[in-house]
């Protein structure tokens, strides 16, 4: 057996093996009613040269995998489903779309991992990103059987852990458009659970317009031509016996304005509907066909289903759990306020928010009219009063940065966030439980999430947390958020300033965390939870900095105006652009990279630039984890393979270890640079190879300079 993850995993080609999981598939079915199943690294555990079974060792591999998943359809088959549902993890195998009284579907790894690894090429050149989706999908339908299908989904367990959720990853804005690619062409659009936090109207738009266009599940998809409409506008034709409908996704930040050019056989006059409009009973942007073509416009990630001739024959339901329709929101209500020893309460409609410092009692004063201030030992909390609003100015010391100042929320049923690139609004759904008591199961707030330079946390994940403004920032000019009770009227926050480390909005579903166990929006001076290295640098930044101490504490400014939900209505309708490129971004040039084992690889030489890394206070050598050698662990032959660039400047190497970390015939060492003053920045690194097959671990250790040096 192998321990290749820690675990025993066995050869898929051992007959006792496959009658051990057919026989605990067959028992799931019959006592349970499944009906399909996702098989974990369905290609096995890699080729068994000491299989009892052939001397043929990669039979283990596809050919055992192949037999497994004939087993595993057997057991499936003893219970309710007549046709067993496979989902095989692995790259595209044709081999697996072979087996037969089953359904299997494709995992859609190449799509997961092309969004992946052009993340930065998707901000920073939107056209270009067009052109590599096209590209990859113009291959798979090529090379793809008759009638396969593939998942297609932006995360799956392996992505989530080592980049983090798609909202950490891609932003509001971008993720919803990497979704509409999802939806438009063929394959099965999947999401992992909790992706969808705070895009509640955006999918629910999206996957319902799939559901009732037909041409969308199982139409001819015709990628068209990038600059078809924009060039940074993803375009599909989907059509069958008896609809066409042209899908537009825009990749960019940007509106884009354009003319969309009709398949041959529409006449001019042929009304092209809205189709996500109509299936929602918005009012619908319908156009007329003039010289073949009709204009459109597309805000900011927006993805758009042109329907063409007819218009959906069915509308959207209600949504289960709202207890209006959805136009209904933000009805006006009368705000009423107080102050006392807790803070400043708020309500209107049903929602009633407190704003406080956790265990902190404040002392009111009137210092003029119409003005309020609270005053306590952690600082104040100053209320003016208006006719219909109460502006709030709040005043943290720095000894009480440990706590966040907290806005309570009770009876709030629906969130919605101005963002940067996107308006968020969801829905306050239970999305997990407690462990049950006497389970042994329990949330271990020391473990490590993630791994560095992408993690992002101090502790495990606080899975309580809705929104964060570290991903997704407050829009800046119309900063606001809003929570609506069940009659759809609350309170807004309007005009939201602050100078707070980090916004967290949560659901209070961990009510042994130290903050709050009610839905809250909690403004953070320092958030402990995030790891130092994202307290210092900001989110995403490759550098390690071995020993880093949390943020010394400081003050925390927060600045707003509340009011009813509707005074919220014109931040949420300004228009949104692509997140601030306050991350770094990653460049490649060359013909071949390949993402693995947290590294880069490039099978022919090629450069890789890390932009807009930001500036660390003092002197550092500049520590890289590159491949040495792909003979042996203290083989050298690729050492002389490298040119580094700090800032335009050549930096030689010192390889100071070899043989640190090995994957395969991969092995890499540390090299690292003279010292270089880093306090400065942004900076720009450059890693350029002159040979084949090199790799550059990602992550760069810094290691402070002595005096000497």
């Amino acid at each position: 057996p192998r321990r290749n993850w820690g675990g025993y995993g066995m050869d898929n080609a051992s007959p006792e093996w496959q009658a051990v999981i057919g026989g605990h598939m067959a028992m799931l079915a019959r006592e349970f009613g499944i009906e399909g199943a996702r098989i974990d690294v369905a290609d096995g555990q890699g080729p068994n040269w000491g299989s009892p079974r052939t001397n043929h060792a990669s039979y283990s591999t596809i050919g055992g995998g192949i037999e497994m998943l004939r087993a595993i359809r057997d057991g499936i088959a003893q219970g309710p489903a007549n046709i067993p549902v496979l989902i095989p993890e692995s790259p595209l195998r044709r081999e697996y779309f072979t087996i037969e009284d089953a359904f299997v579907v494709g995992y859609g790894f190449e799509f997961t991992n092309c969004i992946r690894d052009n993340v930065d090429l998707a901000r920073t050149e939107p056209a270009r990103m067009v052109e590599v989706l096209r590209g990859l999908l113009e291959t798979e339908r090529a090379t793809l059987p008759p009638g396969a299908i593939v998942i297609r989904t932006l995360n799956n367990h392996d992505t989530v852990v080592e980049r983090g959720r798609v909202m950490d990853r891609f932003g509001a804005g971008l993720a919803r458009a990497f979704y509409g690619v999802c939806v438009a062409v063929p394959g099965l659009p999947m999401m992992y659970q909790e992706e969808e936090t705070g895009n509640f109207g955006a999918l629910r738009r999206m996957n319902w317009t799939r559901r009732l266009l037909p041409e969308l599940g199982a139409g001819e998809a015709v990628y068209l031509e990038p600059g078809y409409f924009a060039p940074e506008v993803f375009a599909v034709l989907r059509k069958d016996a008896h609809n066409q409908t042209i899908v537009l996704v825009n990749l960019s930040g940007v509106r884009q304005t354009g003319r969309a050019e009709m398949p041959e056989d529409v006449d001019d006059e042929t009304v092209v509907y809205d189709a996500a409009a109509a299936v929602l009973r918005e009012k619908v942007r319908n156009a007329y066909v003039r010289d073949h073509t009709i204009e459109w416009t597309l805000e900011p990630y927006e993805t758009t289903f042109l329907r063409i001739g007819s218009p959906p024959e069915d509308h959207i339901p209600a949504a289960r759990f709202a207890a209006k329709d959805d136009g209904a929101l933000y009805a006006r209500e009368t705000l009423e306020w107080r102050v006392d020893e807790t803070g400043l309460t708020a309500r209107s409609g049903g929602v009633k928010a407190q704003l406080t410092l956790p265990g902190m009692n404040w002392q009111s004063s009137t210092p003029q009219p119409g003005v309020t201030l609270l005053t306590s030992p952690a600082g104040s909390i100053e209320v003016h009063e208006t006719l219909v609003e109460v502006d709030v100015t709040c005043d943290i010391a720095p000894e009480f940065a440990h706590n966040p100042l907290v806005l309570h929320l009770s009876r709030a049923k629906r969130w919605t966030i101005s963002g940067e690139s996107a308006v968020l609004d969801d829905w306050f759904v239970t999305r997990r439980w407690r462990f049950p008591e006497g389970s042994d199961y329990v949330w271990r707030r020391t473990d490590v999430w993630g791994y560095l330079p992408h993690q992002v946390y101090n502790r495990v994940l606080p899975a309580e947390r809705l929104w964060q403004s570290i991903f997704e920032p407050l829009h800046g000019k119309g900063p606001a958020a809003a929570f609506l009770d069940d009659d759809s009227r609350g309170l807004s926050l309007i005009n939201i300033r602050t100078d707070a480390m980090n916004v967290v909005l949560t659901d209070g579903s961990e009510p042994d965390r130290r903050t709050t166990s009610d839905v809250a929006l909690l403004f953070f001076a320092v958030d402990g939870d995030l790891h130092p290295q994202i307290q210092h640098f900001g989110h995403a930044q490759p550098w390690i900095v071995p020993g880093l101490e949390a943020v010394p504490a400081r003050p925390l400014r927060v600045s707003f105006t509340f009011s009813d939900a509707a005074a919220a209505n014109m931040d949420f309708a300004k228009s949104r652009s692509a997140l601030t490129p306050s991350q770094p971004v990653e460049e490649r040039e060359g013909e071949q990279f390949s993402d693995f084992f947290r590294a880069i690889f490039m099978p022919e030489p090629g450069a890789v630039t890390w932009r807009n890394l930001a500036a660390v206070p003092g002197t550092f050598q500049i520590q890289f984890e590159l491949r040495h050698s792909e003979r042996g662990p203290e083989d050298t032959g690729l050492c002389d393979a490298y040119v580094v660039e700090i800032n335009g400047i050549t930096a030689p190497l010192d390889w100071v270890a070899l043989n640190t970390a090995s994957t395969g015939n991969a092995y890499f060492g540390h090299a690292q640079t003279k010292p270089f003053d880093l306090s400065n920045g942004p900076h720009t690194i450059t890693i350029r190879t002159k040979r084949p097959w090199c790799a550059v671990r990602r992550g760069f250790r810094l290691i402070p300079a002595t005096p000497a040096e």
